[in-house]
């Protein structure tokens, strides 16, 4: 009898065990309106020696750090930057930091 009771009680415990760990997961995405906005609030214009676009990535007060290609700023010289409501801001280029992972 003994033997019959610890052989009904392993199935049991395997099959609690695979419901712990056999959880499914709810992933959430963006749609593409959402996408959309948070795109034209990051995106800016950059114009001077060359122009084209960045990515604002960090903001610390006024102060706010943009990734581009490096073509874009890769002259010494005057830039500005536009953001999507329109403002204009002069670039201090003494700030400009080329980063190249290779």
């Amino acid at each position: 009898m003994a033997m019959r009771e610890l052989t009904i009680g392993i199935p049991v415990f395997l099959i609690g065990t695979a419901i712990i760990v056999v959880q499914s997961q709810i992933a959430i995405g963006l749609t593409a309106t959402e996408i959309s906005a948070i795109a034209t609030e990051i995106t800016v214009r950059i114009d001077g020696e060359n122009t084209g676009t960045g990515i604002i990535i960090e903001r610390q007060g006024n102060t706010y750090k943009v990734v581009t290609n490096a073509h874009v700023v890769s002259k010494q010289g005057s830039y500005t930057l536009q953001t999507n409501d329109g403002q204009t801001y002069a670039i201090d280029y003494s700030q400009v930091r080329q980063f190249c992972p290779w």
